[in-house]
Formats: C-alpha cells, sequence, structure tokens
C-alpha cells in the first residue's frame, strides 16, 4: 500500500499513475493507495474504486494475476477519470456531479 500526504497538494489538477498486480481473489476490500480520509484507491472482487473527497469513479474486470496499469486524472473544474491499460473505465462528471462508467 503507499500512503499519500494530503497537505497542499493538488491546487488545480493532478494524476496518479501506477502498476499492479493482484495475486489473489480479494472478498474483503483492500486499499492500493490511502490518506487518512480523502483519497483511497480500493480493489475488491475484481472492481477498483478511486475517491477523492466526495468524488468517486469504479471500475469492473480488474484480472487476477496480470499487471494493469491504473492511470487517475482530476481537475478541479472538470471531472475525475480512471484508465486501466490505458483505457478509460470510468469516470466522475464535476458538472453534472455523477458516475460515468465507461468499462475497459
Amino acid at each position: 500500500m503507499v500512503e499519500l500526504e494530503t497537505t497542499g497538494y493538488a491546487g488545480a489538477g493532478y494524476t496518479l499513475a501506477l502498476w499492479m498486480k493482484i495475486e489473489m481473489e480479494c472478498s474483503q476490500p483492500v486499499a492500493i493507495v490511502s490518506t487518512e480520509s480523502r483519497v483511497g484507491l480500493i480493489y475488491q472482487s475484481g472492481t477498483l474504486r478511486f475517491r477523492f473527497g466526495t468524488w468517486r469513479v469504479v471500475a469492473e474486470g480488474v484480472v487476477v494475476g496480470r499487471w494493469h496499469h491504473v492511470t487517475v486524472t482530476w481537475s478541479k473544474s472538470s471531472e475525475l477519470s480512471l484508465y486501466i491499460d490505458a483505457i478509460s473505465a470510468g469516470r466522475y462528471d464535476a458538472c453534472s456531479y455523477k458516475l460515468i462508467c465507461c468499462g475497459f
């Protein structure tokens, strides 16, 4: 697990990118990236969930035993987006305040 410092970050936006491989199926949530409360990347039963404050994005289809490149982008004025293996997996639109699932 990676722990992020939450003071003085993000400004108008940020990008977080990492490689991850889940070795075995997990029925309980597993924190991959976290802070004390505002930011988190969680894996559970083939699903990745990323949260930033009240913003949320969810992607299904993470394959156990396979390396995945995960990227999250956030812009204060627009949206939170999650990409898995360079394919848009989901986004949260700040203008409409709704989760838009894309799949990957």
